[in-house]
This record gives structure tokens, sequence and C-alpha cells, in this order.
């Protein structure tokens, strides 16, 4: 039954541990430190070449699972250093000349490409020497499993890979060998996970559950279900579809509140703002609707006015933090060195908040976040006409584009502009000196919203946050 066989295999396992643990002693006992290592790092290049080149059934690419006893550095490194017996422990059975009609001796391939050219690997009809050495009777240590099905090879590969985790393990902490030194650990994962898959299904089919799922390797990225409906299915089910953690909670939260105070703001806005835009017949809907929501308050500076003009008209709507900004006189490198001392205590912040998720680090800024009823926008023309006006936060920069040519350049024709990302947008209002260049080109002008310096193009698609 399958008790009956995990009980074993258990039982199989505990016994292959403790002959592993007394191997290991013996090299240590018996070998200086300087010795040990060498043998425990040749031990490691051994299995890692046979994990390496493992499939399912071991009798295939079997080359890679002999070893000749009488290799010179098979001999110094293991054999005389009794490295042997922890071969012996995984599955490896010395093997001498009674054998030979079926055991070949190769070449420089498997083992032999990490240890020395000279090693003779190999099992076939065949016998092929690199050595000037050709004897059949030579003593080679083969790798075999308890079974000669999948679940032996599942067994064996298990082994190996303990084998090789414990003898990493005292390499470094009995040796004090560096830990850059020893082979690295590299194998094809797939080989066991298939192993242990088609072991454990193997097992399942015996108890009338074939469709099992079978549990994935550990993802330290990736979500983790412990609970009784996941134990049942004997997989990781993963997080539920609309589970959200608590960072994502709160930042959901602190959206909708941001979304509340805005359209607290806004209703305080309307019922402040002027009845101008609320009179006038020939808007559009979309002009209806922006008048209702914000009041623009357009506003022209000519050339020359700009350090006169006094902004009362658009600090109706703005809060008492946009006044207390006038009365700094700052010079440049007091502005300069405020700067750089403010992204030197952000950097800093952030080499010492460790790893963060998306979530935390929008929740964070999040936190400190202002919320504003309105956005001021000043726009400068090249003859150094200057317009200010008001509009959403979450209005996007086509709106401010629309927004001119609807209400500041005026024509007695159609002025069609296109805009920056290919689009047209065509203005009826009444006649502007700036129709002219307009109506006698076949071309029509472009129309676009940058910053400067360095000239960068607003997107029309993008909002003014």
């Amino acid at each position: 039954t399958a008790t009956a066989t995990a009980t074993a295999t258990a039982t199989s396992d505990n016994e292959f541990q403790v002959r592993l643990d007394r191997a290991i002693q013996t090299i240590l006992r018996r070998n200086f430190d300087a010795d040990s290592g060498a043998c425990v790092s040749t031990l490691l290049k051994v299995i890692d070449n046979v994990l390496q080149t493992a499939p399912l059934n071991l009798n295939v690419n079997a080359r890679q699972r002999s070893l000749r006893t009488q290799n010179p550095a098979i001999r110094s490194k293991i054999m005389d250093r009794h490295g042997h017996h922890v071969l012996l422990a995984c599955g490896f059975v010395r093997e001498g000349g009674s054998v030979a009609s079926s055991v070949g001796i190769g070449g420089s391939t498997g083992i032999g490409n990490s240890i020395g050219n000279s090693i003779g690997i190999g099992i076939g009809n065949t016998i092929t020497t690199t050595t000037n050495n050709n004897n059949n009777n030579e003593e080679r240590l083969t790798l075999h499993q308890d079974s000669n099905d999948i679940r032996g090879a599942s067994i064996t590969l298990r082994r190996l890979v303990k084998a090789r985790h414990t003898l990493a393990r005292i390499a470094v902490l009995e040796l004090k060998m560096p830990a850059e030194s020893l082979p690295k650990f590299k194998f094809k994962q797939s080989v066991v996970d298939d192993a242990s898959t088609t072991t454990n299904r193997t097992t399942t089919n015996n108890n009338n559950s074939s469709n099992a799922a079978q549990p994935s390797p550990f993802d330290v990225y990736k979500g983790n279900r412990f609970d009784g409906q996941s134990a049942s299915v004997g997989t990781n089910l993963g997080a539920p579809a609309n589970w959200k953690s608590k960072t994502e909670q709160d930042l959901d939260e602190l959206k909708r509140k941001e979304q509340r105070i805005q359209k607290e703001l806004l209703s305080k806005t309307r019922s402040t703002s002027t009845s101008g835009n609320s009179t006038s017949t020939s808007t559009t809907t979309t002009n209806k609707k922006n008048s209702a929501t914000i009041d623009r308050q357009w506003t022209v500076l000519l050339p020359g006015q700009h350090k006169h003009k006094n902004n009362t008209t658009i600090s109706s709507l703005s809060t008492s933090s946009t006044t207390t900004s006038n009365n700094n006189n700052h010079n440049d490198s007091q502005l300069l060195a405020s700067h750089a001392l403010r992204q030197q205590t952000s950097r800093l912040a952030a080499e010492r908040r460790g790893f963060t998720t998306k979530a935390m680090r929008d929740l964070e800024k999040l936190k400190k976040a202002r919320v504003y009823s309105h956005t001021q926008l000043a726009i400068h023309f090249p003859d150094a006409v200057s317009i200010r006006a008001n509009f959403g936060t979450n209005e996007t920069v086509r709106a401010v584009i629309d927004g001119l040519l609807r209400d500041v350049l005026v024509s007695t024709l159609a002025l069609t502009l296109t805009l920056a990302d290919g689009t047209t947008s065509n203005s009826n209002s009444n006649s502007s000196s700036a129709s002219a260049s307009a109506a006698t080109t076949n071309n029509p002008p472009m129309l676009e919203l940058y910053q400067t310096p360095p000239r960068t193009v607003l997107d029309p698609n993008k909002t003014l946050t």
C-alpha cells in the first residue's frame, strides 16, 4: 500500500543519512584538513556531473556513472582519502573484472571534464581507453539504484542532492573552506522535479487519485496559501483573485479620500465662482461641463505687465498657502543649496528604507501629498504675452489646448490647428489678429504646449497633476 511504501522510503532515507554521516566522519578523522578539503571538492565535482546529465532512467547516459578507481586523480583524491565511502553510501557499487564484458572504459567526457582528461568513465560493449593501461579487470565505481523503475531513479537523485548539500556544508563549517572555492551547484532542476512529480503521480495512481495536482517549487516572489483547501488539493492555490494586502487596502482608502476631498473643494469652488460662463449660449456641451466644474478666469497679461499685475482675480480660488512665498528673497546659491540638501535627504531616506513594493511607495507618497481644488497655469507666448487660467487637477493638456482655441485664439474663419499628437482642433469664434497667418497659409499651424528648459513637449493625453 501507499502507507507501507512511504514508511519503507522514510526508513531507507534514515539509513542513507546514517551511512552518509559515517562516511564523512571517516574522511575527517583519517585525513588532514587540506587533504579532506581536496577530497570533498572532488566528490562535489563527481556528484555535480552525475546530476547535470541524470535522466529518470539511470540505465541511459550511464557513462557518467562509472569511475575507474585506478585513475590517478580518483586514486589520489578519493580512494586514498577514504572518499569512496561517500559514493558507496550514495548508491555507487564497486565492480571488478567479472562484469568487464558489459562495462567499457571511456575517455575525456562526463566526469573527466571536471576532474582530469585521463579519467575514464563509460558503459558499453566496446572497450576504449585513454591511458596505456588496458586492463579488463580494472576496478570501477558504478552508480546503481534501488529499483529499476522511475521511483528508484527519483530516490537515487534525491540522495545525491542530499549528499551534495551535506558535503558543501561540512566543507564550509568544519573545514573552513571559502564558499567561493567550492564548485557551483548547477544542474537541471527539472530532472529532480520531474522525477519527484512522476513518483508522486505513480503513488496517487495506486490510491485512485491520479488527477491530483502536484506541488510546484517554492518561489519567494509568489504568494502561497497554507490552508485546508490547498492541502486537500495538494498544491498551492495562490492568493484569491480579489485578495489585497493591507498596504493595497490603505492605498485604496487614501485614493478614495483624495477623491472625496477634491469633490468637496470643487463644490466650494462652484458656490464661490462667478456665473459669467454659465450665461453663454454658444458654448458646447463640453464647455458647459467645464464651466460648471471650475471657473477658468482667463487673464491676459501684455508685455510689461508681469511685474505690476496683481493676481487678485486668480487668487480668489487659491488657498492661503499661495501668498506665503512672495516675500522670500532667496538668491540662486541659496536655492541651489536647498535643492541639493533635499536631494541628499531623499537619497539617504531611500537607501535606509530597504526593499519596498510599488504599493508601499505609492502609499508613502500619497500620505505626504496635498489635494488642490484646481491648477493655475501661466502660458507664455513667443511675443511675450502671457495667459493665466484655472483648470481642474484631473483635466488633461488637451483641455488646455481646446480652451485656448475656444476662448483665446479666436478668428472669423474656421481656425484649424494641428496638435502635437497629430489630431486637429477647430475654432469658430470671433475675429483675432492671430487668424491672419492661418487663413493665408495652406498648412495649418502647429500648436503645442511645452516646458523649458529643456524644451519638453507636453503630451495632450496627460493630466495636469
